[in-house]
């Protein structure tokens, strides 16, 4: 039989340099992502007239689910006499 009890190994003193290091690194891969996102949505969102950006779109969702704030309105598509239009809150449409 074992009558043997292992010791309990001491915990070192975190090192304070190492947790600068790693908030550091944390702080600048966010910098990193968020810059990713920005480029991404200046490069390849589409570029029509009235159409609300992707940022744009994910910022009034954020802003509507989280916040409890009023949704935002970025266009409608309607017909009249046959031609379609997109009407953006900008946009004056004349009813006849």
């Amino acid at each position: 039989m074992m009558d043997h009890i292992p010791e309990r190994e001491e915990k070192l003193p975190e090192n304070p340099r190492r947790r600068l290091y790693m908030t550091a690194g944390i702080i600048a891969l966010l910098f990193v992502l968020a810059a990713g996102v920005i480029v991404t949505n200046h490069f390849f969102s589409q570029k029509k007239e009235g159409s609300a950006s992707v940022f744009i779109r994910v910022k009034g969702a954020v802003s509507f689910f989280l916040f409890g704030n009023k949704p935002e309105f970025y266009f409608i598509n309607m017909k009249k006499n046959g031609k379609d239009y997109r009407l953006t809150s900008r946009d004056a449409f004349d009813v006849t």
